[in-house]
């Protein structure tokens, strides 16, 4: 898994983790804890990934680099 940190907060949050294409690859709810977030995208091809996290104070886009 990897953690995403610099987030706001302890809340529940959206994420949704798309291709460059813009295919949605993995869509779920999450809870932010102090301000990070851990996904497991080790069954995701290497690649070149947008995340979209969304919560109720923040949304963050981040690009995510598999390989």
């Amino acid at each position: 898994p990897i953690t995403i940190t610099g987030l706001v907060g302890s809340e529940p949050a959206q994420l949704i983790l798309n291709t460059m294409a813009g295919t949605t690859v993995m869509k779920k709810s999450a809870q932010l804890e102090q301000g990070t977030l851990a996904i497991d995208i080790s069954k995701l091809p290497n690649g070149l990934y947008l995340a979209n996290i969304v919560s109720d104070s923040q949304t963050t886009k981040l690009k995510i680099i598999k390989n």
